[in-house]
């Protein structure tokens, strides 16, 4: 699975470009051996879960942090967990919620920081699972159905315990593929937002 567009990273780093008062160029080959990595970004290049992390390692190494989450409005791929979890329920905070209450945790300290929730335009990503359209059809095969459930399992962070005790019997898998077959595939949003630490100033 993976990012389907470079957008919403692109407008993270663009900001914490200016933030830092670098060059794109400069960002890029720090961060990923690159200098065209954001130019190509700019051009729709697709980014890679390694990649992303190698772009959080170096904004948290110079000052920031590049944090991702499940979006609460992903109702396709919560449908999939509530079929074997009635009462399951995950991603019920939003970044705002979030960044508010880290705020209210630093407490005076919080001047320290930038605080970027960014707009949902922005904000909001999507990771897709790549199938072959005859893959999602009336008839699923049982790889894709395990690829999809995990893929679920692991956003949802369910426990190994209640993950293991799902699947003693198919039911999971008949949840699944009601699932693949109603929303033709399955994707999940991420919500990414920023924190740095604001530079000093100088007296």
């Amino acid at each position: 699975m993976r990012p389907s567009t470079g957008h919403t990273l692109l407008d993270s780093i663009s900001k914490f470009c200016k933030q830092q008062k670098i060059a794109e160029s400069t960002f890029g080959r720090r961060a990923v051996n690159d200098g065209k990595f954001v130019s190509r970004l700019r051009n729709g290049s697709r980014v890679t879960p390694e990649t992303w992390e190698r772009v959080n390692r170096f904004i948290e190494k110079n000052g920031g942090i590049l944090l991702a989450k499940a979006d609460p409005q992903t109702m396709h791929l919560i449908s999939a967990n509530h079929k074997v979890w009635p009462d399951e329920m995950p991603f019920s905070t939003g970044r705002h919620e979030i960044l508010h209450a880290l705020k209210l945790e630093l407490g005076a300290d919080a001047g320290k920081y930038n605080f970027s929730a960014n707009s949902d335009a922005r904000s909001i990503f999507c990771y897709k699972m790549h199938a072959l359209p005859t893959e999602i059809s009336a008839s699923i095969g049982t790889s894709t159905l395990f690829a999809a459930w995990n893929a679920a399992v692991y956003v949802a962070q369910i426990e190994d315990e209640r993950h293991t005790a799902a699947m003693s019997d198919n039911k999971y898998l008949e949840a699944t593929n009601e699932v693949l077959i109603k929303y033709g595939g399955l994707w999940f949003n991420d919500e990414s937002y920023i924190l740095s630490r604001r530079k000093a100033r100088k007296s």
